[in-house]
C-alpha cells in the first residue's frame, strides 16, 4: 500500500487551517458584536417560549448539521472521480507527474473542498442563530451558535488527519 508522506501535505494543511480558523474567528467576532449590540437590553430565557426566528435558526441548524455530514462527501467523491478521468485521459495530468504525486494533490484538494463546504454549512447556521439572537434576544440562539462553532472546530485539520483520509480514500 502507498503511504502518504505528511511533509507533502503541510502547505495544503496550513491553508486549510487558516480557512477553518477564519470561519471560527468570523463567527466568534459576530458573537461578540451581537453581545455588545444587545448590551443592556432584555434577553429571553427558554421559559419565555420560542420566538419565530429562534425556531427557524434551530431548523436551519438541524438541516446544516445533517448536510455537513452528507454534502462534503458527495462533492469530494465527485471531484475524485472527475480528476481520475482527467489523469487517465491522453495528455491528462497522468502524463506529467507520477501517479503518487497526483494522488496526494488530487486527494488533498478533495479533502480541502469537503472541509470548507462542511465548515461553511455550519458557519451559515451559526450566523443565522446569532442574527436571531440580535433580533429576539433568545440566549438559546447563542448556545446553538457556540455548538455549531464547536462543530467547525472539530473539523480543524492536521497533517496526520489529512494523510489518514487520503490513505483511506486511496484504498477505495
Amino acid at each position: 500500500t502507498n503511504r502518504v508522506r505528511e511533509a507533502e501535505l503541510i502547505p495544503l494543511v496550513r491553508q486549510l487551517q487558516i480557512i477553518i480558523g477564519a470561519l471560527i474567528m468570523g463567527t466568534f467576532t459576530f458573537l461578540v458584536v451581537a453581545f455588545v449590540m444587545r448590551a443592556g437590553e432584555d434577553t429571553q430565557t427558554p421559559n419565555d417560549g420560542i420566538p419565530l426566528l429562534t425556531l427557524v435558526s434551530f431548523v436551519m441548524a438541524a438541516v446544516a448539521v445533517a448536510m455537513h455530514f452528507v454534502m462534503p462527501n458527495i462533492v469530494a467523491t465527485a471531484a475524485l472521480r472527475q480528476s481520475k478521468k482527467v489523469a487517465a485521459s491522453p495528455g491528462g495530468a497522468g502524463q506529467t507527474k507520477s501517479a503518487e504525486d497526483i494522488n496526494v494533490q488530487r486527494f488533498g484538494q478533495a479533502y480541502m473542498t469537503q472541509t470548507i463546504i462542511a465548515g461553511a454549512l455550519l458557519e451559515g447556521a451559526a450566523f443565522m442563530a446569532l442574527v436571531a439572537y440580535l433580533i429576539e434576544g433568545n440566549l438559546l440562539c447563542v448556545l446553538l451558535a457556540v455548538l455549531l462553532v464547536m462543530g467547525i472546530a472539530a473539523r480543524f485539520p492536521t497533517t496526520s488527519k489529512v494523510a489518514a483520509w487520503i490513505e483511506a480514500k486511496h484504498r477505495q
